[in-house]
């Protein structure tokens, strides 16, 4: 059976072990925060440039879109107008 004394200096040595990995969890905390924030000003960027690509590309398909919508209404029309003869 372990003495007073034992008992102690294993849970001295679990206390020390334990502050250990929380140091350097902490560490990796403190790079993994410095990290992002290095990283979140060019994903910021890439966003950016997603978003305005977008707009350009809905802006020129805009009247394409129009075209389709019209020929469609069109084509719709037509088939209704066959239904209606038969």
């Amino acid at each position: 059976m372990p003495t007073v004394i034992e008992k102690m200096k294993q849970l001295f040595q679990t206390t020390k072990a334990d502050l250990t990995r929380l140091t350097t969890a902490q560490k990796h905390v403190k790079q993994s925060v410095t990290d992002l924030q290095v990283t979140l000003p060019a994903i910021q960027d890439v966003l950016d440039a997603l978003q305005v690509g977008t707009e350009k590309m809905s802006f020129k398909n805009a009247p394409r879109l129009a075209r389709i919508k019209e020929r469609q209404a069109h084509i719709n029309e037509a088939l209704a107008a066959l239904k209606k003869r038969s």
